[in-house]
């Protein structure tokens, strides 16, 4: 190597990305707690209803590219363009095909909006902590909601009966075709409840049980990382109860795959194992002491047949939809028609979730690119985050109908890639220049 006075020349260095302004943390905490808050919200657009929530997401991503220059990433740009670019397709070979289930161009245009988040380059300069950051907004949410579920509970064993303020808010702007507030007739142990708390914030009591799950693993991540005394780690500890207690009056199972996926991989790396495991039984302890766990363990095994919201989520949308695929495997029946296809089976609160959907509607190929190119993007987050990427898989492809559903996403496509600390995928070979 050249040298000039004997000293040896600096070898080249490579081109520094662009810094992004860090004003983006304070917008991204903002639409982490607007994805949870707003989503009972919405609007109709085109003859279709959008949620605030991803509107407010929409915006966050169009702003961080557009204002505070956030660099695009080459493979999520190939791989966002290959999801449109099929969705595209199959729309087109699927219009007019069938008059009985006419194509939705608002459904194709949530596929544009709700996967943006494949063109932001993970942890860029400047910002390498926006994952923590849009969790922590999230997480405020999540607690928020819970804390309202316990409300909820403790009115009705009041027996001033079942609060929700949305109930008297116009039609117009609160999200329809969602089982916001249901009985309990069908649950055998149902805490005395009439009617399932909901968590006010929540689209429908099973998603308090959802997303105060993820709620549970994001405090397991943030205890493991940064260890709390004295009133900050009370306080955290209350918010870990609040949440476990919240799940336990949404009387839902829906949550527990989360945390069945996220359990394994965050105890084996968690390095206060013991501690878990003896909170973990004290909560159990509680919960038999307190009368809960008899009905909450009726729920966890209330069975996969009939009418159970346990039948309805996990097990018939496979056994009766995924058949349907059958018909036409290559392009689906297109954009919009899963629910129709779902609706002639008649039967109340039956799920089409996020695969079904998919296959239902832009066939096969389209599956495999968008699992494809979504698990590329969500692994990023390397080992540390395993248990972490894992649950945001869970609410996404397993108790939930969240092909089009934009908070759902963010979790995989933003915050499970971009949560762990920055230089980690560097030093794993994965740059951000080379990553979804």
């Amino acid at each position: 190597m050249a040298t000039v006075l004997g000293t040896q020349a600096p070898a080249p260095s490579a081109p520094a990305l662009p810094r992004v302004a860090p004003g983006a943390l304070v917008w991204l905490a903002v639409a982490g707690f607007a994805s949870i808050a707003l989503q009972r919200i919405s609007f109709t657009i085109g003859g279709g209803q959008i949620s605030a929530a991803s509107l407010v997401l929409l915006l966050t991503w169009v702003v961080l590219l557009a204002v505070f220059r956030w660099p695009v990433s080459a493979g999520g740009l190939v791989g966002y363009f290959l999801i449109l670019a099929i969705a595209a397709t199959t729309a087109v070979l699927n219009a007019g095909s069938d008059p009985s289930l006419p194509i939705s161009v608002p459904s194709l245009l949530l596929i544009v909006t709700a996967y943006l988040p494949l063109l932001l380059v993970v942890r860029p300069s400047g910002v390498e902590g926006a994952g923590r950051v849009y969790a922590r907004g999230l997480l405020w949410a999540v607690r928020i909601g819970a804390a309202l579920a316990l409300v909820q509970a403790v009115l009705m064993w009041s027996g001033l009966g079942f609060w929700d303020p949305f109930a008297s808010l116009p039609d117009a702007i609160v999200a329809s075709n969602f089982n916001s507030a249901y009985d309990t007739t069908y649950v055998a142990s149902n805490f005395g409840f009439e009617t399932k708390p909901n968590g006010v914030i929540f689209l429908e009591p099973s998603f308090v049980s959802l997303w105060c799950c993820f709620g549970l693993v994001l405090e397991a991540y943030r205890w493991h990382e940064r260890r709390s005394t004295g009133g900050a780690g009370l306080g955290r500890l209350v918010w870990v109860l609040v949440l476990a207690a919240a799940v336990a009056v949404s009387i839902s199972a829906s949550g527990f795959v989360v945390l069945g996926v996220a359990a394994l991989p965050l105890l084996w790396r968690y390095r206060d194992r013991p501690l878990v495991i003896l909170g973990a039984a004290v909560v159990i302890a509680g919960a038999f002491a307190s009368g809960f766990l008899g009905p909450i363990t009726a729920k966890l095994l209330e069975g996969t047949s009939g009418d159970t919201s346990t039948n309805l989520r996990l097990v018939a949308p496979y056994q009766l939809l995924a058949p349907l695929t059958a018909d036409s495997p290559l392009w689906g029946h297109g954009p919009g028609t899963a629910d129709r296809l779902a609706g002639q089976f008649g039967l109340s609160g039956l799920q089409t979730t996020t695969i079904v959907k998919a296959a239902l509607e832009y066939g096969w190929p389209f599956v495999v690119a968008l699992l494809g190119v979504a698990l590329l993007r969500a692994f990023v987050g390397g080992p540390r985050c395993l248990g972490l990427t894992l649950a945001a898989l869970g609410v996404w492809l397993i108790p939930s109908e969240a092909l089009l559903g934009a908070p759902v996403l963010a979790l995989v496509l933003f915050l499970a890639p971009n949560v762990a600390a920055a230089g980690r995928a560097r030093r794993a070979g994965l740059t951000d220049q080379t990553v979804l």
